[in-house]
């Protein structure tokens, strides 16, 4: 998925976001955190600069994919994942193990993957069921809502969405675009073909 999305994880009740392409982490939310430490006294810490140049040299990037301060919508401090460990780790053991999953929990190649499948199912939607121009718009978004609906994600939350919700979600999507590939174009029979197909999947 191409288009830049900003996803949204909570600890303790507080809203951290991630830029779901660049993967860097907003260092301004988790600086709310209970018992955090200002963000600039963690970056004049010669371990912290020293950690930049590290992360830079192993990865092959640049000191501004690794930490880059921003202005504007979405502005504020953004931090390569490990840099934000770090920085959670330097004031926070108690949230450590939170911030490790960030790392490798997969939640922005999830919302990749659901991007993918969206667009590959309004392709074959246009390709089977043919709505004309002016309703597509109107018909994508009703099967949308259908699928994010069965899946447990809330109309506007898809970016605020669990692990665990992004994948029943890519499986949907691809389940309905090979439930309309093979002829079912009565949605009603689609919505209950794909509750059964997720039951069946978590059992």
């Amino acid at each position: 998925m191409k288009t830049q999305q900003i996803m949204v994880r909570f600890v303790s009740n507080i809203e951290v976001r991630q830029n779901h392409q660049t993967r860097l982490i907003n260092l301004n939310d988790i600086e709310r955190l209970p018992g955090s430490k200002p963000i600039d006294n963690w970056l004049r810490l010669d371990a912290t600069n020293s950690f930049i140049d590290i992360i830079c040299d192993k990865e092959g990037l640049s000191r501004d994919q690794v930490f880059q301060t921003r202005r504007g919508r979405n502005g504020g401090t953004w931090a390569h994942p490990l840099l934000a460990v770090d920085y959670v780790m330097w004031f926070s053991p108690e949230f450590k193990y939170e911030a490790l999953k960030w790392v490798y929990d997969g939640l922005c190649d999830l919302r990749n993957a659901a991007g993918d499948s969206f667009k590959e199912m309004c392709q074959t939607i246009e390709e089977v069921l043919a709505p004309p121009a002016y309703e597509a718009g109107k018909v994508y978004a009703s099967e949308a809502w259908m699928i994010q609906s069965i899946a447990g994600i809330k109309t506007g939350q898809r970016n605020i969405a669990s692990v665990d919700q992004l994948n029943d979600l890519a499986f949907l999507e691809k389940a309905n675009t090979e439930l309309l590939r093979c002829g079912i174009r009565d949605r009603s029979k689609r919505r209950d073909e794909l509750k059964r197909l997720l039951r069946f999947r978590k059992l």
